[in-house]
């Protein structure tokens, strides 16, 4: 193993730079887990594409340096490995291997602007945490495994089209397939929904049913059904809203109150589909909106790793003078140039790890010309020519991108993090909005208030 790590030597480190800065662990049995997973998930990745550029963002941290002894205890950790699977053994048989490991740090969050990334809308298997680092700061890790799934593919097509967290067993009668959908996920390869989407995207549907009729002839491998490209075939799905408990302290000022559509049916032929949605409604901040009928057209919001189904929406206005507190204040009646049915967009390049989403869909308005103000001692307005509102089960989100600084520019001063080593200061932080910059603000029943600009 020695020589493979000489010659993917910074494939290692990357993953070696995730727990380095690690002081304690919740217990000795998480700190094993942890060093288990790391290397499972290594040995997947270097297995599947060992180059830097395979890993999701949320993966890596180049810009720290990785200690030498972390390095070769991570290479250790994998010769183990590698010598249990050679002799068919495992000390503990609920380390099952890890396909994928992400680190959540909160600074790691904060710095490139990234609350939400292209991970954030699959539920991990397991989570571990939290450990203690170096700097103060409690982090968590996210661990994807292979999922129990069934799915549909192309011949000669190396992602799979269409998978399932739960189906029946697939009827075949001559030219037809049907597969009857039982409560969870379904995903769909994103190429077949939007051509703007990024490679190895998958569109997340969380669902209590629905049915899958192809048009085709398909052969079926274990949990595998093949089809000749391109897929031809009805997907009709009943979304599943999400099931929230609020946390008492959270956020729940927005008031969020949402209607699913109860049926959406994508068609599938020539390489490509179209989706069409049935009415549901919203609410947030005492206002009410009516979504439908659907456009069937397609916007992909990077921001939110949201693709959104186009519908028509009522009325087409939106008050923002209700959102305010402490922490920000938004105002103006802003127009509604847009509305559609949210769905999450995760990147997978190991569709193995497909298993339930974490998000259910969501509705979503853009809106144009609002202003926002936040923090004093300075309480000049900005100007936000565009921004999405999303409403989901768990609160209301609102993003906006490119927002235009002021002239002289704000500048904010304050306090993040608690400094380690006992002296009680905080980190001082100086903002100043010089450049055209980003607004994400949620107001959240589960995880509460988050501003970020």
């Amino acid at each position: 193993m020695s020589k493979i790590a000489n010659e993917h030597r910074a494939i290692v480190d990357a993953f070696a730079h995730l727990s380095a800065d690690i002081t304690a662990a919740p217990s000795e049995a998480d700190a094993q887990r942890l060093r288990s997973f790391t290397a499972s998930a290594l040995r997947a990745q270097l297995r599947r594409d060992p180059s830097l550029q395979a890993l999701p963002p949320a993966a890596t941290r180049l810009s720290q340096v990785v200690p030498e002894s972390a390095r070769a205890g991570l290479i250790q950790d994998l010769d183990a490995l590698d010598e249990r699977e050679a002799a068919v053994e495992r000390a503990d048989e609920t380390l099952v291997d890890a396909h994928v490991i992400i680190r959540r740090d909160p600074r790691a969050m904060l710095l490139p602007g990234a609350l939400v990334d292209s991970l954030t809308g699959l539920a991990p298997g397991e989570r571990l945490g939290p450990f203690a680092t170096q700097g103060g700061i409690d982090i968590w890790f996210d661990v994807y495994f292979a999922a129990h799934r069934m799915e549909v593919r192309e011949t000669g097509v190396g992602a799979p089209d269409i998978v399932f967290t739960q189906a029946r067993l697939p009827v075949i009668r001559r030219a037809t397939t049907t597969i009857d959908i039982e409560p969870g996920t379904v995903w769909i390869r994103g190429a077949l929904i939007d051509g703007a989407l990024p490679a190895s995207a998958f569109v997340g549907i969380k669902v209590t049913g629905g049915s899958l009729k192809l048009g085709q002839n398909a052969t079926i491998n274990g949990d595998t059904v093949e089809t000749a490209a391109p897929l031809k075939g009805v997907l009709q799905l009943a979304p599943a809203a999400d099931q929230v408990t609020p946390v008492a302290g959270a956020c729940a000022a927005s008031d969020a109150q949402l209607t699913l559509p109860d049926s959406l049916t994508f068609k599938f032929d020539a390489g490509t589909s179209t989706a069409q949605g049935t009415a549901g409604t919203a609410q947030a901040w005492s206002q009410q909106f009516k979504f439908g009928p659907s456009t069937g057209a397609w916007t992909f919001i990077p921001r939110l790793w949201k693709v959104v189904l186009g519908y028509d929406v009522g009325p087409q206005q939106f008050d923002a003078n209700p959102i305010g507190d402490d922490l920000v204040h938004f105002e103006g009646t802003s127009d509604v140039t847009g509305a559609g049915l949210g769905l999450p967009v995760v990147v997978a390049a190991d569709p193995a790890i497909l298993g339930e989403t974490a998000q259910a869909a969501s509705w979503l308005l853009q809106l144009k010309q609002l202003t926002a103000r936040w923090y004093n001692p300075d309480p000049r307005p900005h100007q936000l020519a565009q921004a999405w509102l999303a409403i989901s089960g768990f609160g209301s989100t609102i993003v906006a991108d490119a927002i235009a600084p002021l002239v002289p520019p704000v500048t904010q001063v304050f306090e993040l993090w608690t400094v380690a080593g006992g002296s009680g200061k905080r980190l001082p932080w100086r903002q100043t909005y010089a450049a055209p910059f980003l607004l994400f603000y949620r107001c959240n029943v589960v995880d509460g208030e988050d501003l970020l600009v």
